[in-house]
């Protein structure tokens, strides 16, 4: 039996086993009979554990972590004729960027220092559009007189979607929101790229009269973060002191004491 723990792809994959055998041969033939049952019920109830475990370290390692990062972390059902459960970190960010994507540079993991922080979308588009080089990274300035900021502290979407569309990285923005109508919203960014003329400092600018504040500020390759949230750790963890307690816990209610 293992539990079984991933981050879908980018971590790299673990496991940690029970040894149901060593309880097994101390029982009577009634109780082997109902140890797979035993072994489901506790996997499907660590699983939770384990969610409410990340959440909490989550909350403790990073600045105000926005519910979708708190509640990134899955797991699979066990039963009788699959005693394995597997935990992860999602994937899939239907509007966003993907967790297990943004929080995979922050994992530790045995012999690795800082990391490469992940290519975001907006990053990727504007390179997609010919803005930028492939693989540069545009870093948003939350302390920014041009920051708009939602209610976690970070650059709200709209913001983002504003910029790309006023730098002219995004064309069809004024369709989907606008439709027809006749005012369209006011092109205040504009980007200083690698090289010009200007003496400005790559990034994206607001401009506000005859005012200007850099939002965004180019890298010519991700920058590196420190390493802070222990995936691994916390789940053998967790794992290991909890999973034997569910399944004896189990075991005597189902036996009767």
């Amino acid at each position: 039996m293992a539990i079984t723990f991933s981050g879908s792809g980018v971590y790299r994959q673990g496991s940690i086993t029970f040894d149901a055998d060593a309880v097994v041969k101390n029982l009577d033939i009634v109780r082997r009979v109902q140890m797979p049952f035993v072994m489901s019920y506790a996997l499907n109830k660590l699983g939770p554990v384990l969610q409410a475990a990340h959440r909490s370290e989550m909350q403790r390692v990073f600045r105000n972590p926005v519910p979708f990062t708190l509640n990134s972390i899955f797991y699979t059902k066990s039963d009788k004729q699959k005693l394995y459960s597997y935990i992860g970190v999602k994937e899939f960010g239907a509007k966003g960027n993907p967790a297990s994507k943004y929080l995979f540079p922050q994992v530790k993991e045995p012999g690795a220092g800082a990391k490469q922080v992940y290519d975001t979308r907006f990053s990727k588009a504007l390179a997609r559009r010919g803005f930028t080089p492939s693989g540069s990274y545009m870093l948003p300035i939350r302390q920014s007189d041009a920051a708009r900021l939602n209610s976690y502290g970070n650059i709200s979407p709209g913001q983002y979607t504003q910029v790309l569309y006023s730098i002219g990285a995004m064309t069809d923005f004024v369709d989907r929101r606008y439709g027809t109508a006749k005012r369209l919203p006011k092109k205040e960014y504009f980007m200083a790229r690698p090289g010009n003329r200007s003496g400005l400092k790559p990034g994206i600018y607001r401009r506000s009269g005859r005012d200007i504040s850099m939002l965004f500020k180019y890298f010519p390759s991700p920058p590196s973060v420190a390493t802070r949230y222990d995936f691994y750790g916390l789940t053998d963890r967790v794992a290991g002191q909890e999973f034997p307690k569910l399944v004896f816990g189990k075991l005597k209610d189902v036996m009767g004491g």
